[in-house]
């Protein structure tokens, strides 16, 4: 039976056995996009490889000094061993109430949630704008990204700031690119925006990321509450007032400064702190959305036509990652600038994860085979970098504080031999020679009934103190003044 002929000549003209899945498309109003879907949990891949590296580091680092800037403040704050409080000893106070645990693994908590936040953020804003697979790649790049693995462990007042700061940006772009039922999440960010600007004010460049955020996402059913949605994130913000205790000192904004700031990033590298990787991702980003932009525009044909509502819109998606990429290569050199000599790359982290938006912008829009090289490349590169400062950060650490000796293998040595003058003032910036001394201290004398030390300076003495809260242990700070004056000590 050969059946009917005209029916055969139908379905011919209407499907094809052997069409590629796999091709690019145009839809929405000639926007570019991929024909594959990629399921939601494709978006968590990175908060898998952040987990697992942040694993790997604590398993085989000793971090028992509590490294961070002004930690151990923020630990006697906690322990009420010292008047005051700041935002990170509301949260290990949190933490204890609420989960019924000890101070140590409040600690633990509150900086690992704080590097995951950040890790959160960066796939809801990729996610949200140019779609999951954009999330994905963002994810994973944020994972495997040196400085977003060292804020998950440093403790203190920088992780919480950066990561709240990166979740809020998150939510805001989830509210601003996800319809109508999107609009629900705006009351959430603009709670937790202004308390993450308040952390610290590491977190206040990161703003910059607002560029690309603020721009519709190029979906024609998106527009109108994207629309809606802006407005009122502007007429809330045009309701905030700046506050008094953030010590920033703002440049002048022109060519000059910006060139300041890009000699003070390539400074880094030759001062023996290359792990940002800041002028490579600026580079890389660049290229890839020039790159990206002008095939998209020649393969879709979208200088036909250029004012129709579906071009613009594409337009924008295609100029999305060129946006954020000016934008955060700019806010980097205006804020090296302002840093000046006091420039390190932790505290141009916040700013640094916006690096990694048009990345994964690009890769979403490039086609499936070139998207998973190019992303496999960079991913890895970061990972090897990622490896190989650690294993110098934990050598330098240990010949410093002493403690147990880095269990994490060498890199290779084309990774490793970038960080081999990793200097050591960056240690001292964010933990105290003798730390693990005195833990281990504690640990063979389990009998005494406490050490006594003399002030030392800066207060440096106060970082021991918070290792005695910790410990349970009783510490006495001999006051040369007090003494004296005959006044019992």
């Amino acid at each position: 039976m050969l059946g009917n002929p005209i029916l055969h000549q139908n379905m011919s003209l209407t499907s094809s056995p052997t069409e590629s899945s796999g091709s690019s498309d145009t839809i929405e109003g000639n926007i570019p996009s991929k024909s594959i879907d990629y399921p939601i949990w494709s978006i968590l891949t990175g908060l898998s490889v952040y987990w697992m590296i942040q694993v790997v580091l604590r398993m085989t680092l000793d971090l028992r000094d509590l490294p961070g800037s002004a930690s151990t403040l923020s630990v006697l704050y906690a322990t009420q061993k010292a008047r005051g409080s700041d935002a990170a000893a509301y949260v290990f106070n949190w933490c204890r109430f609420w989960l019924d645990v000890d101070l140590n693994t409040a600690i633990w908590l509150t900086s690992t949630v704080s590097g995951t936040a950040m890790i959160v953020g960066l796939i809801a804003t990729a996610g949200s704008i140019w779609g999951k697979e954009a999330g994905c790649w963002a994810g994973i790049l944020g994972a495997c990204w040196p400085l977003s693995q060292q804020m998950g462990l440093l403790v203190g007042l920088d992780t919480l700031a950066i990561g709240s700061m990166w979740l809020s940006l998150g939510l805001l772009s989830i509210g601003l690119h996800s319809g109508w039922l999107g609009l629900v999440f705006l009351p959430l960010a603009g709670w937790m925006l202004p308390l993450a600007l308040d952390v610290k004010s590491i977190a206040i460049p990161s703003l910059a990321t607002l560029s690309v955020i603020l721009l519709p996402s190029g979906k024609q059913d998106k527009w109108k509450p994207w629309l809606v949605g802006l407005i009122a994130t502007l007429i809330f913000a045009s309701t905030l007032s700046g506050t008094d205790d953030h010590r920033v000192v703002l440049p002048d904004i022109n060519w000059l400064t910006i060139q300041h700031g890009w000699h003070r990033l390539q400074d880094l590298p030759r001062r023996g702190l290359p792990e940002g990787m800041f002028q490579s991702l600026i580079w890389i980003g660049g290229l890839l959305s020039i790159g990206t932009f002008a095939h998209q525009t020649w393969v879709h044909k979208l200088y036909q036509h250029p004012f129709s509502k579906g071009r613009i819109l594409a337009w924008l998606r295609l100029g999305s990652p060129i946006v954020v990429c000016l934008a955060t290569g700019v806010g980097l050199c205006i804020t090296a600038a302002g840093l000046g000599e006091l420039s390190r790359p932790r505290y141009l982290v916040g700013l640094g994860m916006g690096l990694l938006l048009p990345i994964a912008a690009c890769l979403s829009l490039l086609q499936t085979r070139w998207s998973r090289i190019f992303g496999t490349v960079i991913s890895l590169n970061l990972l090897l970098n990622t490896w190989g400062f650690f294993g110098q950060w934990g050598q330098v650490r240990h010949r410093m504080l002493g403690g147990e000796p880095p269990a994490l293998p060498t890199a290779p040595s084309l990774w490793s031999s970038k960080y081999l003058r990793y200097p050591i003032l960056t240690i001292r910036d964010l933990t105290m020679m003798g730390a693990l001394d005195f833990q281990d201290a504690w640990s063979t004398m389990p009998d005494s009934e406490g050490i006594a030390v003399p002030r030392l300076r800066d207060d440096r003495h106060r970082n021991l103190q918070a290792y005695a809260a910790i410990n349970g242990q009783s510490i006495l700070i001999l006051d040369p003044g007090k003494c004296c004056a005959g006044t019992p000590v």
